[in-house]
């Protein structure tokens, strides 16, 4: 991965838009710095985790799976 591109949109979603409850369910601490989130300023698609949250449930993944999923993608980082 070159040194200006970024990862995935969910992984930088999820850093910026969880809840502080979330953060501890998925042990993802505030502000913390991740190996494999380069670049990790602030951007638009960051300010769409309730849009994916949503786009989840209208595709049948209710909020338990969710946080399932996200709670995997969290333990990625």
């Amino acid at each position: 991965q070159a040194s200006s591109e970024r990862n995935f949109h969910i992984f930088y979603q999820i850093c910026k838009g969880a809840s502080m409850d979330e953060r501890l369910q998925w042990h993802l601490p505030e502000g913390a710095a991740f190996f494999w989130l380069p670049n990790p300023e602030r951007t638009l698609e960051e300010d769409c985790f309730e849009v994916t949250r949503e786009a989840m449930l209208h595709l049948g993944i209710d909020t338990p799976a969710q946080n399932n999923i996200f709670q995997v993608l969290a333990g990625l980082l």
